[in-house]
């Protein structure tokens, strides 16, 4: 691993289902709709940004994010690698959840496709989520 770069992140829950409905604006929405599209948006992530490695810790900065007031935020993870996978470990910044990614390199041989492997140990613990390639 190169002591400093760039990174792309992107991945949603492998239970996240698609919204029955259209819209141009929130505003049109039925506050059952407007609950989903929340639940919705909390399934997915993605950003790209900067990142540099000291010692065994990786500290990324965002440049674009899902989350607009995430834009610019630093955050690091302790890093390990397990034969082919990255294992990164850390807490979250704004509920200090513990957090457990596990990385895997892209199987070509699944049925369902590529897929990353995202772990946490935090309210989200147990999902698996899928990262298309």
């Amino acid at each position: 691993m190169r002591d400093r770069g760039f990174f792309s992140r992107i991945y949603q829950e492998t239970d996240r289902r698609k919204l029955d409905f259209n819209f141009e604006t929130t505003a049109e929405l039925k506050p059952d709709q407007k609950d989903r599209l929340i639940e919705s948006f909390k399934q997915f992530r993605a950003g790209i940004g900067t990142y540099r490695v000291i010692g065994d810790t990786i500290i990324m900065k965002s440049t674009a994010i899902y989350n607009p007031n995430a834009l610019g935020n630093e955050f690091s993870r302790e890093f390990r690698f397990e034969g082919s996978k990255l294992v990164l470990t850390g807490t979250t910044k704004v509920a200090g959840d513990k957090v457990e990614e596990i990385w895997e390199p892209a199987d070509a041989e699944r049925p369902e496709g590529p897929v990353f492997c995202r772990k946490l140990s935090c309210k989200y613990c147990g999902r698996r989520n899928r990262l298309g390639v």
